[in-house]
């Protein structure tokens, strides 16, 4: 009756601090004092449970029914601390060295918290080391679109928001281990237990393995406890259970007050589950190579559901964002989608999280996924463009894509990013041959024919006495274009160019040299034809390939 009446009293004690706290930054009081003051009473525990078992069975119910009230409320205004202050901007003053000034000095002290009479000072260690060096300022999520961190980009004031979960795991994991020392020592629990499944989100588990229906809240845990093989042993309950039972029911709101940060860190920045998916993931994993998960990480381990849920919701917003991306209402050249802006932006912060970190299934399938549903829209948004020809908006795009992925070297997208080249060039190749046609289109036309007459069988020192191919009617169309006209017409072709594509992509220069190559290979062709068929004629077009590429310079400059 006395240790039930001290259980009350020190959780009185440890209530009353959560409700009067005011502190810098968010912290959990350690309980080492407490659980210090309850070993004193180790050996009258383990007397009782071999000799006085419902005195022991009464014991740990008021144990468990006290405590899980005080780590109800300490750990639930924890989060709501973390929460605000992430929220909440902060000035911060520096002072004359440059520290930060005011109260952020005091983190982790004992002035930082009112004590209550009668506690002496039970709850002094209140700050963890690991806040001690974030300020107030630090803890601003609210204007943070992209989480960075130093060295990635962005301010390097401000943390990953995984870096802030890290530091409240860092707080929470002492606690839940002090906790669980503490109960096998004064509760004297076997060393092998019954129980190692990770906790299921606010519930209890199960009393017995034999099949008893599961009731509510604390009955769950302790409604078996009087049913005994014999005189000093129990059969279930918290025996039955082991710590991690006991553990289960004082930490009852532990998971979901986890899910509860997490869900709030999604809604600040969606790729923050991303973040979290991937130190989490790391930190579980590390601990099952240790060869044991204290309760925490068991915690860590089912929040992963809920991680990669939230990972599968941005995908699938990128994803429809990408599918359902419109022509930008700005008029004008079409420029780069924002769909192909959106894939690149995804898929350079994404691997940036994923720097370092073996395991990719996840992103692996969320890149087949979007770009399948960008490479669909682009192909689409080039056949809607009012004003950009077809052509440009493709090679354009997936140049810039092909860019991006070479720069990137994702393994899982090295198809695509050959896909995307390929398709570059094919589009570049069909506007070039568009938009040059026919190049001096009277010469272009009178080879034609010359060529017809060619592959009719007509022999081709035959072709110049055929009247519309004699040597006469070739002087005449070489006439047609002097220098002067051919430059003219390169340069309403090169103004054209200018209008169809943008300078964000850079693109200009190199359309502008497909050009001229196109251009060239077209002269030697007609050059070659005058030779086969006109030998001995003295006749040539009145210009050189010097001067095609004086032309083309000089229009480029």
């Amino acid at each position: 009756e006395n240790l039930c009446t001290m259980f009350s009293q020190k959780s009185t004690v440890l209530n009353d601090a959560v409700t009067q706290r005011h502190v810098s930054l968010p912290s959990l009081p350690s309980h080492g004092p407490v659980h210090s003051e309850f070993m004193k009473y180790s050996e009258l525990m383990r007397w009782m449970r071999d000799c006085e078992n419902q005195r022991f069975v009464e014991v740990c119910e008021a144990y468990c029914v006290e405590f899980k009230r005080v780590y109800d409320n300490q750990i639930k205004a924890f989060m709501a601390d973390v929460k605000s202050m992430m929220g909440r901007p902060v000035e911060t003053k520096r002072g004359p060295i440059g520290s930060l000034a005011g109260g952020l000095s005091r983190i982790g002290s004992t002035t930082d918290l009112p004590v209550t009479v009668g506690s002496q000072r039970e709850i002094s260690n209140l700050g963890s080391p690991s806040l001690r060096h974030l300020s107030t300022s630090l803890m601003d999520f609210s204007h943070t679109p992209k989480q960075t961190s130093v060295g990635v980009g962005g301010d390097p004031e401000k943390p990953r928001y995984d870096q802030v979960f890290s530091l409240v795991l860092d707080q929470l994991q002492p606690l839940c281990l002090s906790e669980e020392k503490f109960c096998n020592s004064f509760f004297h629990f076997p060393k092998q237990e019954s129980s190692q499944s990770p906790p299921d989100s606010g519930q209890t588990s199960p009393t017995s393995n034999k099949g008893q229906e599961e009731t509510d809240g604390l009955q769950d845990f302790f409604g078996l406890m009087s049913k005994r093989q014999h005189k000093d042993t129990i059969e279930v309950g918290i025996m039955g259970l082991g710590v991690n039972g006991l553990l289960q029911q004082l930490f009852q709101c532990l998971l979901s007050e986890l899910e509860t940060l997490i869900n709030f860190g999604e809604r600040i920045d969606q790729f923050n589950s991303l973040y979290l998916l991937v130190s989490v993931s790391q930190r579980v994993m590390f601990a099952r190579e240790g060869g044991k998960l204290s309760y925490l990480d068991k915690c860590l381990d089912n929040s992963l559901l809920v991680l990669k849920r939230l990972f599968v919701k941005l995908v699938t917003t990128k994803e429809v964002r990408i599918r359902d991306c419109k022509i930008p209402r700005k008029g004008g050249k079409c420029g780069i989608l924002p769909c192909v802006t959106e894939f690149a932006d995804f898929a350079e912060r994404a691997e940036r999280i994923m720097m370092g970190y073996d395991s990719r299934m996840e992103l692996d399938k969320a890149y087949e996924a979007l770009n399948g549903a960008l490479f669909s829209a682009i192909d689409r948004l080039a056949e809607e463009h009012p004003k950009t020809p077809r052509n440009v908006v493709m090679f354009e795009n997936y140049h810039t894509l092909y860019d991006k992925l070479s720069h990137l070297k994702i393994t899982c997208l090295e198809k695509a990013r050959e896909e995307a080249k390929q398709r570059n060039r094919t589009n570049q190749q069909e506007y070039v041959i568009t938009c040059l046609g026919k190049p001096l289109e009277k010469l272009s036309s009178f080879f034609e024919g010359v060529e017809r007459l060619l592959a009719s069988g007509v022999k081709a020192e035959q072709i110049g006495f055929y009247r519309d191919y004699s040597k006469g009617e070739l002087v005449k169309c070489i006439q047609a274009y002097p220098g002067k006209e051919v430059k003219k017409g390169l340069e309403k072709l090169y103004r054209r160019i200018e209008r169809d594509l943008t300078e964000e992509v850079g693109l200009l220069r190199v359309i502008w040299g497909s050009m001229q190559k196109a251009f060239m290979e077209q002269y030697q062709h007609f050059t070659k034809l005058i030779e086969k068929c006109y030998p001995g004629s003295n006749v040539e077009l009145e210009f050189g390939m010097q001067e095609i590429m004086i032309y083309f310079q000089t229009i480029s400059d």
